[in-house]
């Protein structure tokens, strides 16, 4: 079993899953931002480890994810 627990939409999950769950966009919304600070690496050529910031904006047509 792992020892990493994860939740979806109030789901527990336990094993890799291919399917994003995603939302009808709400009336108005033009553009969404996601960001994560929370984003590790190890780095290639000295397997140090590595921080990053990951930002992600969309104009979503029909669905948000």
């Amino acid at each position: 079993m792992s020892q990493y627990q994860f939740h979806a939409l109030g789901r527990d999950i336990k094993e890799p899953c291919r399917r994003l769950d995603v939302f009808p966009k709400p009336v108005g919304l033009e553009t969404v931002v996601m960001d994560s600070d929370e984003v590790t690496s190890l780095c290639p050529e000295t397997g140090q480890p590595d921080w990053e910031t990951v930002v992600i904006e969309y104009a979503p047509k029909e669905s948000c994810i």
